[in-house]
């Protein structure tokens, strides 16, 4: 009877050892099964995309980095996405919106002139200039001054259907957060000495430019640096405006990509006395 009793619970490990074993493998397929089912899934949920004709879309994108204080003023980021496979093209753009501010006419038309500089306007959005490309464009970095001047770096890409490398700009936006206003030389910088002001810069471009050309096979002309045409007068490149001074920004159109700083001591004498 002890005998009969030990070979039936030998039996019975056995048999219990080897239902674990298929126990096993059958989880570890059902597992399987189941990341097999999700690449599939994550397969058709890329083929509809391919299938969608066209996305015209605007995210609020909820980014630390894109968030800027100044008292009661906040700057987030919105994104712009287009894709149109009829037009083999694709548009992505980021740029800042102005909440917060306290006067709504005023953040309204801030904006509206935001909206304007980056191509995210009502007009644009409706009819998208976008054909055989790829466009991007971003507020690389802005600041919030105590003058409450609202100064903006914005860059800007694209490509070409089956081109090799991407070509891109810089351009400015500088807004007067207490009137709504886009804020140019005249309001800035003193009309009476603005044309000895011009030269100020000019000498310095120049300077580093000759600097940069002697360690370049292909010199660039300071008429290439400021966009302008040969026997066109010079003004001044973008720039950006911080409380410590004034960033001049020039196009990586150029191998000549700088961003030349100058304090506002000096340039003093060629600042309006808001400045």
């Amino acid at each position: 009877m002890k005998n009969k009793l030990l070979f039936s619970c030998l039996i019975a490990t056995i048999l219990l050892t080897k239902c674990g074993v298929k126990g096993e493998e059958v989880k570890e397929s059902s597992t399987q099964f189941k990341e097999i089912k999700g690449e599939v899934k994550d397969v058709a949920v890329q083929a509809e995309k391919q299938r969608l004709p066209e996305v015209n879309s605007i995210l609020e994108v909820n980014s630390p980095q894109a968030d800027s204080y100044s008292g009661n003023v906040k700057i987030v980021e919105k994104e712009y996405n287009y894709t149109s496979r009829k037009n083999n093209c694709s548009i992505h753009i980021t740029y800042p919106v102005v909440t917060q501010l306290g006067d709504k006419a005023v953040e309204q038309r801030l904006n509206q002139i935001i909206e304007a500089a980056f191509g995210v306007d009502e007009n644009s959005i409706a009819n998208p200039d976008c054909e055989d490309d790829e466009y991007n464009k971003g507020a690389e970095k802005h600041y919030i001054t105590k003058d409450s001047v609202l100064s903006i770096v914005i860059g800007s890409s694209w490509r070409g259907d089956g081109a090799g490398r991407s070509f891109g700009s810089i351009s400015t936006l500088n807004l007067d957060l207490k009137t709504g206003k886009k804020l140019g030389h005249q309001d800035l910088f003193e009309e009476s000495t603005f044309s000895e002001f011009r030269l100020f810069i000019q000498n310095i471009v120049e300077a580093r430019l000759d600097s940069f050309n002697t360690e370049s096979y292909n010199p660039i002309k300071i008429e290439e640096v400021y966009g302008a045409e040969p026997d066109e007068e010079l003004s001044l490149p973008v720039y950006s405006i911080s409380d410590k001074g004034f960033s001049f920004h020039f196009s990586p159109l150029t191998d000549f990509d700088e961003e030349i700083f100058v304090s506002r001591d000096q340039i003093r004498k060629y600042l309006k006395s808001s400045e």
